[in-house]
């Protein structure tokens, strides 16, 4: 098993993805003092970026878990948390004075 310290949060990038062909990657370093990454495509909105931001982080949490498996998991959970209400919350640009 390969181990991830999930105590670091991992560094999130936002950008477009489509010549990678994906909506989201994450990406373990070799070196375990480097935090992850999880890179996610800059023009997914709602649902599908936050089931995204969900699927990337089982990757880095269970990173034996087969592609399928992350995905069965992250779309029963972004449904069960989207019909209860939680949603992602952009963050506010900072304006300089």
């Amino acid at each position: 098993m390969f181990f991830v310290d999930l105590r670091k949060m991992p560094k999130v990038t936002l950008r477009k993805l489509g010549r990678h062909k994906a909506l989201g990657m994450a990406h373990i370093p070799m070196d375990r003092r480097l935090r992850c990454h999880i890179e996610i495509d800059s023009r997914l909105k709602g649902r599908e970026k936050f089931e995204t931001f969900l699927h990337e982080a089982l990757h880095l949490a269970l990173p034996d878990l087969s592609e399928d498996e992350v995905l069965k998991a992250a779309r029963f959970q972004a449904l069960v948390l989207w019909s209860e209400g939680y949603r992602h919350r952009e963050k506010p640009v900072s304006t300089s004075q």
